[in-house]
């Protein structure tokens, strides 16, 4: 997705653990300064998906 000149790529899933919990990921690609706004954002959502 991108708004003007500013591209973000992201790609995201849920891989299981050997100790049978799971943990959550995301590869985000863009800017720097747009990666150091959105990774707060994004780690906030992801831990919500798996404890």
């Amino acid at each position: 997705m991108g708004v003007g000149p500013v591209r973000l790529e992201l790609d995201h899933g849920v891989d299981a653990c050997l100790d049978g919990g799971t943990a959550a990921w995301v590869r985000i690609t863009a800017p720097a300064p747009v990666i150091r706004a959105y990774a707060p954002l994004a780690r906030a959502a992801l831990r919500h998906l798996v404890r």
